[in-house]
């Protein structure tokens, strides 16, 4: 079951006098439950692809689908619903809230739906990634490792049903990227969530379940792995 598809999508930016096509004309499926490595040079429209997909930006034609509603016809009110209670989003320059300790920081998404909090997941969560003992720091006080492993909790505190996240091994430590790494697999696979990331890393991309490499902002190979 597709859990996100896309029919001749279309973005272009218009820089001075001229027009940029950062996407052209791209049809993906991707099902629920996959691992998906969308991957290419630079400037290749990998992360605006991974920004339309997560309803970030808005396509200059085209449409997306997210668990079959066309979020590209959503008012921003519903597309920010969607954002929240959806997907979860890490980007390299994601940031904690300084003034909040790192428990406030990861329940806060929470907070801003006002739904009840899934103790259990939650605790699932903070476990994997090692983080109990600095849930009353404050982000001053985490080191880069802590710091982008409470981004990542904050990321998933809702149980979102997509995970996109940009660059996974961007500026982390090969030990602590592969601890995120073996967490973001095994949590897809035991709560049957979809990740879409966006990574050049031939380490990472041999886990994937589901190959999308980029030229130019057109799709030059869309392959599942057997």
């Amino acid at each position: 079951m597709a859990i996100c598809k896309v029919k001749d999508l279309n973005k272009t930016y218009k820089k001075q006098h001229n027009v940029i096509n950062a996407i052209v004309k791209c049809n993906i499926e991707i099902s629920a439950g996959e691992c998906v490595a969308i991957s290419g040079i630079k400037a290749s429209g990998k992360t605006t692809l991974l920004r339309l997909l997560g309803g970030l930006e808005r396509p200059t034609s085209g449409e997306v689908y997210i668990n079959h509603h066309n979020i590209t016809t959503f008012s921003d009110d519903e597309l920010a619903i969607m954002r929240r209670d959806e997907i979860g989003y890490v980007f390299q320059n994601d940031s904690l809230i300084p003034e909040l300790t790192v428990q406030e920081n990861i329940i806060l998404p929470t907070r801003l739906t006002r739904k009840k909090q899934d103790m259990a997941y939650y605790h699932d969560v903070i476990e994997r990634l090692h983080i109990n003992e600095v849930l009353p720091h404050y982000p001053n006080q985490l080191t880069i490792n802590q710091m982008q492993s409470v981004i990542y909790a904050r990321a998933l505190v809702n149980n979102p049903k997509i995970i996109i996240v940009d660059e996974p091994s961007g500026f982390i430590n090969q030990h602590i990227d592969k601890e995120i790494l073996d967490f973001l697999l095994n949590t897809i696979y035991q709560y049957n969530k979809t990740l879409i990331m966006v990574t050049n890393d031939s380490e990472v991309s041999i886990f994937v379940d589901h190959i999308i490499r980029l030229k130019d902002g057109e799709i030059v190979e869309d392959r599942r792995i057997s």
